[in-house]
């Protein structure tokens, strides 16, 4: 008994008890949500952080503070988060890597591979594949892959 209150004790110095606190997002700034639709519009084109921080007339490093801070992740996160489900939705509906990978905006298909994997789990050309079976069974028997 005394050995494990113990181990207890020195767990409890490297592992909480209570699961730190949620960070409040807050949407409300006018700039960001402004930068969010610029993203959101335009995910297919080349992006910097640079053209985004004058788009919104702050310094880049405030950008990426104030985006995270506003709506919860970066720009970053958010032009590959649209991209890889616009790529998704193409490949689901039977185009190309290839052509999905470019028409994402991804420089290549190896970089819409790789964000694809480490996404989904799954090579985009097996998702294809899976999704053109799905589109085969009656709406009632799909797996939610093909509309």
């Amino acid at each position: 008994a005394a050995g494990r209150a113990l181990l207890r004790q020195r767990l409890a110095q490297w592992i909480p008890l209570q699961a730190p606190p949620r960070r409040v997002v807050d949407s409300s700034d006018e700039r960001m949500n402004r930068l969010y639709a610029l993203i959101a519009s335009g995910f297919q084109q080349r992006m910097t952080i640079d053209s985004l921080a004058a788009a919104a007339g702050l310094h880049p490093v405030h950008v990426q503070r104030r985006f995270r801070g506003a709506l919860g992740f970066t720009p970053h996160e958010m032009l590959v988060g649209h991209r890889i489900e616009y790529a998704r939705d193409l490949i689901a509906g039977g185009a190309r890597v290839t052509y999905a990978a470019h028409a994402a905006g991804f420089t290549d298909q190896s970089h819409l591979h790789k964000t694809f994997m480490s996404t989904y789990a799954v090579l985009p050309g097996d998702y294809r594949r899976l999704a053109a079976l799905d589109a085969l069974q009656p709406p009632s028997a799909r797996n939610g892959i093909a509309g």
